[in-house]
């Protein structure tokens, strides 16, 4: 798509705004061998962060090579275990029989099998006789190691939806397994993991404490107000169209400085304005905008019990003592045990997640929004 704001997919280059440090960091960590995790709230460019961090490496000349692991739709461990393997080894083979001899060579004596006809389609060209065992894991976990010792290269493997691991049935073999690789260290071998569920990701690094020692937590930066607003002035300027500063900061306010949706608003601004853009310009994009999330808005209020929404909305009223008396009674939460599993299941739906200090925040700044705006009208 042809298009001045791109928001459908993570951004790098002259798109890609800010974050210097992060991309600094990032860069020390997998040139030292380290690994890390990159989570925060949907939209805030986790996967635009590692995309540009890894181009940067390669404009650098750093030689490594890249594993991209997605376990989008895995949903066991033998799903998990096939991802993983496939994805490593298809990353380091260049051609079927390459394919087929590192298979053979560091999965002999596993229940993993090849499928030639499957090798350059969609989907692993491996199949799993049967269910993994002890031996399946470890051989798969050790791939990284002994794949980049093969190829005398830095390999650096990215696991993309590693919450997903919640859905297969022993998720702390999974992680157990994975954890146990990772803390090795290996100077060759760097793991990027990421999800699209904060909370999960939350629950494995920060809450049970996974890879406490040996993976590095980033939540990415927040990118800077006037950063945002220069950059989207000098594109809208470029095009002959005129739009003032203070708009586009209140609107990127309203966002909090939400990548994906600021770049989806302005895309909108952009295809329906002409010359000069006033402030019915922006708030009839930002209509627009609303229109194409609230599908998905009214499912995450339909999904909530009575008591689940007053809470939202004492979170939306900036309460942040949920369990004070005052609160539960204005709100009839009925009792501080009750506010306990309303929290919690406000934060298993990965609508609201709550900082160091106990603090509620709404993980989505539209959807935030929008209860503001229409269904609570504050």
């Amino acid at each position: 798509m042809n298009t001045l704001f791109k928001y459908n997919g993570p951004v790098t280059g002259r798109d890609f705004i800010g974050r210097k440090d992060d991309i600094g960091l990032i860069s020390r960590l997998l040139t030292t061998g380290e690994s890390l995790v990159v989570y925060g709230e949907p939209g805030v460019g986790c996967n635009s962060i590692v995309k540009e961090s890894l181009a940067r490496l390669k404009m650098n000349k750093t030689n490594f090579e890249l594993a991209d692991i997605d376990l989008l739709r895995a949903r066991s461990v033998g799903d998990i275990l096939l991802q993983f393997a496939d994805g490593l080894v298809s990353s380091c083979a260049s051609s079927p029989s390459q394919y087929r001899e590192m298979v053979e060579t560091f999965l002999q004596g596993t229940h993993f099998s090849i499928n030639q006809k499957q090798y350059g389609r969609p989907g692993p060209a491996l199949s799993l006789d049967g269910l993994p065992d002890e031996t399946d894991m470890d051989r798969v976990f050790d791939l990284p190691s002994s794949l980049s010792s093969f190829r005398h290269c830095r390999l650096i493997v990215l696991v993309r939806q590693l919450q997903n691991v919640f859905f297969s049935d022993d998720p702390d073999r999974l992680l157990r397994g994975l954890e146990k690789v990772v803390e090795r260290r290996d100077a060759d071998c760097s793991f990027i993991f990421t999800g699209s569920q904060y909370n999960m990701l939350r629950e494995i690094f920060d809450v049970k404490k996974y890879f406490w020692h040996s993976v590095y937590r980033l939540v990415p930066s927040k990118v800077d107000t006037l950063q945002i607003v220069d950059n989207i002035y000098g594109k809208f300027q470029s095009y002959g169209k005129v739009l003032q500063r203070d708009l586009i900061s209140n609107a990127v306010g309203q966002l909090r400085c939400n990548m994906r949706y600021v770049n989806h608003l302005f895309s909108l601004v952009d295809a329906i304005s002409k010359g000069f853009i006033n402030s019915d310009t922006v708030s009839d994009a930002m209509d627009v905008m609303l229109s194409t999330y609230k599908p998905g808005f009214l499912r995450n209020v339909y999904s909530l019990t009575d008591f689940q929404l007053r809470m939202l909305k004492a979170i939306v009223d900036g309460e942040t003592r949920l369990s004070a008396t005052s609160v539960v009674n204005r709100y009839r939460l009925s009792s501080s045990a009750n506010v306990k599993r309303l929290k919690d299941a406000l934060v298993k739906k990965e609508l609201v997640w709550f900082d160091d200090e106990d603090v509620p925040h709404i993980q989505d700044p539209l959807f935030e929004y929008w209860l503001r705006k229409e269904y609570f009208a504050v």
